[in-house]
């Protein structure tokens, strides 16, 4: 099989320009949309707390209750910030009256 072959097989599975991209990481530069980046560095951060948490809970035979402890305390960990800017928001739309 010759290499335009396999080039052109390769690009007929490729998904269309208008696909599904989650994060759009190869289009804009990472800190053009502050808010993305703040999002996303968040969840990074806050899914690595878990996973280190859930590790070390596991392997000092802390039980599975460590595990539901932690995720609960990360969700609430992840939520603040959003919440924190809900009231916010709240509080502006009530000064509007």
């Amino acid at each position: 099989m010759s290499t335009n072959a396999i080039q052109a097989a390769a690009s007929a599975h490729r998904a269309p320009s208008g696909g599904w991209k989650p994060f759009r990481l190869g289009q804009q530069p990472f800190f053009e949309d502050k808010n993305r980046a703040f999002w996303i560095l968040q969840s990074a951060g806050w899914a690595g707390y878990f996973i280190l948490r859930t590790l070390s809970g596991i392997a000092n035979a802390m039980g599975w209750s460590f595990v539901l402890h932690t995720g609960l305390l990360t969700r609430n960990g992840q939520a603040k910030p959003a919440l924190r800017w809900f009231m916010k928001a709240v509080a502006s739309l009530r000064r509007l009256r």
